[in-house]
Parts: C-alpha cells; sequence; structure tokens
C-alpha cells in the first residue's frame, strides 16, 4: 500500500504554528497537558479495542443498528481507513464523488482502481446518474463526504437513497463521511 503525502496536513504543518487566527482547521487548538489532572487513578478495567459495549450500544441506538456493528475509533479518519481497507482489495473498483478530504480518494486508490465524479461550483449538485455511469460489476464501493468536504454542499436524503440502492444494485457499499452532519442548520437522519 503506498498513499501519497497528505498535501492540507503538509501545509498546516507548515503555516498553522504562527497563524494568529486559524480559518482552516476543523478542530480546536492543542491544550498543554499540565492543563489536565492527569492522575487518572485506578481503572479497573480494559476498554475492548472495539470500544466499551455499552457505549456502542448507546452509538448503535442512535443510528438504529445493533451494538455488534459499532466500532469505535480514533476520529473519523481511522473508520475511514479501516472500512476501506475492510472492503476493497486488489482488482476492485470504487467510485469517489469529489471534491472530497484527500484520504477519502488517495486510500481507496492505495487499494484498487478509482474512478472520480467531480461537482461542479457553484451548486455543487450530484449528478447521480453520473455515479451510475461510473459503477463498473467490480465496483464494491462509493464513497462521498456529505456535508460535503469542502464544498459544505449538504446532499438530500433522496440523493443519499439513490445512491444506497446504486450501490446495493451492483452488491456494493456505500461510504458516506458525516463527520460534519450535525452542524447543518438542520441535519437529515444519519445514511446508517
Amino acid at each position: 500500500m503506498e498513499i501519497p503525502p497528505f498535501e492540507l496536513e503538509r501545509w498546516l504543518d507548515e503555516y498553522e504554528p504562527d497563524a494568529d487566527l486559524m480559518l482552516a482547521e476543523s478542530g480546536v487548538r492543542s491544550l498543554p497537558a499540565d492543563r489536565f489532572d492527569l492522575d487518572v487513578g485506578e481503572l479497573g478495567y480494559v476498554i475492548p479495542t472495539d470500544g466499551d459495549p455499552a457505549f456502542r450500544g448507546e452509538v448503535a441506538d442512535r443510528y438504529g443498528r445493533d451494538g455488534e456493528e459499532v466500532v469505535l475509533t480514533c476520529g473519523t479518519q481511522e473508520a475511514d481507513f479501516l472500512t476501506c481497507l475492510s472492503l476493497l482489495d486488489e482488482g476492485d473498483h470504487a467510485v469517489v464523488v469529489e471534491p472530497t478530504y484527500q484520504s477519502l480518494r488517495s486510500v481507496p486508490e492505495s487499494l484498487a482502481s478509482v474512478t472520480t465524479v467531480g461537482t461542479e461550483p457553484p451548486t455543487w449538485e450530484l449528478d447521480v446518474d453520473a455515479v451510475a455511469d461510473a459503477v463498473r460489476p467490480e465496483t464494491a464501493l462509493i464513497v462521498l463526504t456529505n456535508p460535503g468536504n469542502p464544498t459544505g454542499k449538504y446532499l438530500g436524503p433522496e440523493t443519499i437513497r439513490a445512491l444506497y440502492d446504486l450501490a446495493a444494485d451492483g452488491d456494493a457499499y456505500l461510504l458516506v463521511d458525516e463527520v460534519y452532519r450535525m452542524l447543518a442548520d438542520d441535519p437529515h437522519e444519519p445514511a446508517a
């Protein structure tokens, strides 16, 4: 597996430390460790690597799923990475809706062949028929962010349903990175 350097992160590494105002970041600045009480005491338990079962159950309830279907990760990037590793093999194909967060294209490209389907400014509308045209018999995965990153375009439930049906018809999976879903004025139900 060979993944190209993550250009956005390289750019942020260069300019972020000296920025007075960081407008290109969706996270928060790191805080010094001395601001926290790091003596957590005796924990007395070990959390399973896929997350605490009770918490996984709470997450599953939120999405109308079973707790066994939920794996907790250290952020969306890890979840997306593990999903691609689990679903894509050499000889497979993926369709990636662009523009998107770089890893959502470069990770699938490191594992399989990829066809991109672009959206254009100023509306960033997605043509589901263009996605259908990009699907091949060996397509194992269709990937998009919703709301779009970096565009902010929020696709409606009817579009997500059409993409889901397209994936299901081809015996493929639909990966919808919804990390910013709850920032929408009126969030749709999650794709799950």
